[in-house]
């Protein structure tokens, strides 16, 4: 009886130590493949930054199914403001100044859209739901394609929190003034990016006009304006940067504070930070507009809390930063620019990194090599979709690896160095 005891006393006993051993062998297993996933993750994250700090102009890519698409401008110097001679030139748009954007950044290709709002009010990023038309003035224009209206500059935050949010980053945030009539220029220094007009038949030299007492005949136009709604996004030529509707369709908020002239303005393209700040700056013109104030130099402001048919809004984008949590990416190639716009099935590709629950099974993926173990895992998870939208099911490069087409730049936008303001 005794030695029965003694024999399950010593089979207990080892048994508890090789239990207290295996649970030990996982406890180093497990702490080992956290690690080793963190440092994927920075890999990783270090990598996906030095694949957007390498994007060259012209390069058209998404974060996200829902993200709007961003255009990568380049750096650059030019000329903020109108001539007295100008047309149309407001005190407000003086005095005349250089601006240099240091950077690379990134654009929103269009002005954010109904469906891309809703897709956030859907996720539970923002709470409120606009109007798509002039509240209280017959039915909307309607939604879908077209600029989202009837947001005010605070609301805006809320949607740049959400894709914050989604992407990881806090590398979304509205235009700052200098970079939007950067953008809109497009290295010229005409009042539109397209010349003198946004009339085509009067950009080429003819005036299509009846004889006496007639009125003019339609013109061919190449922005939104004095017209009765809004249109879709994409409907009109984009600018020398690729951007659509930087002129009309809807006046973009910006983040600056209002100030009445540029009398000590920044000069490297940030925000002005002081001023009349319940008041934000507007640009741009809107779809009801005359043309005059669709000048890439006109401004104007409006109380931060307002909301109206007339005013929407487009994203930038910093390029590089560190990542807050591993997000999935997407990204458009450049033949998607050569089609549809308004496609809801622009082709995307995903990248993702492993979590920490899976780096114990599969801790060799994640050593060899990190980077390329981060980069092939499977993402960590999917936001959910709005009804009735879709993702692409085909698959093409990652960011780095798309060959579109450079923009041809012009005047004192170019990178080689600036031209002499005119």
């Amino acid at each position: 009886m005794i030695r029965r005891l003694l024999l399950l006393g010593c089979i207990g006993l080892v048994g508890g130590m090789w239990m207290l051993g295996f649970i030990a062998r996982l406890a180093i297993a497990t702490a080992l493949g956290g690690t080793l996933a963190l440092l994927a993750r920075h890999a990783h994250a270090e990598e996906k930054t030095r694949a957007e700090t390498n994007l060259k102009p012209g390069r058209v890519f998404r974060d996200c199914d829902e993200c709007p698409q961003m255009v990568v401008l380049p750096a650059g110097t030019f000329t903020m403001g109108s001539p007295a001679r100008e047309p149309g030139h407001l005190d407000t748009e003086g005095p005349r100044h250089r601006v240099t954007i240091a950077r690379p950044f990134a654009v929103g290709r269009y002005e954010v859209t109904f469906a891309e709002w809703d897709a956030c009010v859907y996720a539970g990023g923002c709470s409120y739901a606009p109007h798509d038309g002039s509240v209280g003035f017959g039915p909307g224009f309607g939604r879908g394609k077209r600029p989202v209206i009837n947001v005010s500059w605070d609301d805006t935050k809320h949607y740049v929190s959400w894709i914050n949010g989604k992407v990881g980053k806090q590398v979304y945030r509205l235009l700052t003034e200098a970079e939007w009539e950067y953008a809109a220029r497009a290295g010229t220094t005409t009042p539109y990016a397209f010349g003198h007009t946004l009339s085509k038949s009067q950009r080429s030299g003819i005036v299509r006009e009846d004889h006496a007492r007639r009125a003019p005949r339609p013109v061919e136009r190449l922005a939104q304006f004095s017209a009765d709604r809004t249109a879709l996004v994409g409907s009109f030529p984009p600018n020398e940067f690729g951007l659509s509707d930087m002129h009309g369709n809807v006046s973009e908020w910006v983040q600056d504070c209002w100030n009445g002239s540029y009398k000590r303005a920044p000069t490297d393209g940030s925000a002005w930070t002081t001023g009349e700040c319940g008041r934000r700056v507007v640009r741009g013109g809107a779809w009801m507009h005359p043309q005059r104030y669709l000048r890439a130099a006109y401004r104007d402001a409006n109380s931060s809390d307002a909301r109206g048919s007339l005013l929407g809004f487009r994203l930038a984008r910093t390029l590089g930063g560190p990542d807050l949590f591993a997000a999935s990416r997407k990204a458009v190639p450049s033949d998607a620019t050569r089609s549809d716009p308004r496609s809801p099935s622009t082709p995307s590709f995903r990248v993702g990194a492993k979590g920490a629950k899976q780096a114990g099974a599969d801790l060799l993926h994640v050593v060899l090599p990190l980077a390329g173990a981060a980069r092939s895992a499977p993402p960590l998870g999917h936001p959910r979709r709005p009804p009735n939208t879709r993702s692409s099911g085909s698959q093409i490069p990652v960011l780095a690896q798309l060959t579109p087409s450079r923009p041809r730049l012009r005047n004192d936008a170019s990178p080689r160095g600036p031209a002499a303001p005119r």
